[in-house]
């Protein structure tokens, strides 16, 4: 009785233990196949990013704005205390001009500036003080803030 069952339905068997087979490999073909693997290489590159908000602002002539600066570390290897220094043409002053940073790990509000000018169009840049040496693979990605002053 089985086997009389089997035989008559052993195409629709068949189909339907073929589409088990093929499907996951047509889907895997179809979203790419790098794609599945992206979060599987490891990475010795260590990355700091760190940038204002706003990352543009429009001010009038003398009138302080107040610009956040932000950062962004995630890595096994610690991170330990450095400087902030922020770069300025004439004609712009950022104060403070340095800020201590502690280490830390995830995204963090590193501080606040005023930011204030004569008119014109400025960039303010960030670099730090990191020691190549305590962190050989580190890659620092900044921003730099563009001011206007009407």
């Amino acid at each position: 009785m089985l086997l009389s069952v089997l035989k008559k339905n052993l195409k629709t068997y068949l189909g339907v233990l073929g589409i088990a087979l093929v499907l996951p490999i047509v889907l895997w073909g179809a979203t790419g196949r790098n794609h599945l693997f992206a979060n599987s290489q490891a990475s010795d590159k260590n990355t700091l990013r760190l940038w204002t908000e706003p990352a543009a602002v429009i001010t009038q002539s003398n009138q302080p704005v107040e610009l956040v600066i932000m950062g962004e570390y995630y890595a096994a290897q610690p991170m330990g205390t450095f400087t902030l220094t922020f770069h300025t043409p004439p004609g712009i002053t950022v104060s403070p001009q340095q800020l201590a940073v502690a280490g830390w790990s995830g995204s963090k509000l590193l501080g606040t500036v005023q930011v204030s000018g004569r008119p014109g169009i400025y960039e303010i840049g960030l670099t730090t003080s990191i020691l190549q040496s305590s962190l050989p693979n580190l890659e620092v990605v900044t921003q730099p803030a563009r001011v206007t002053v009407r």
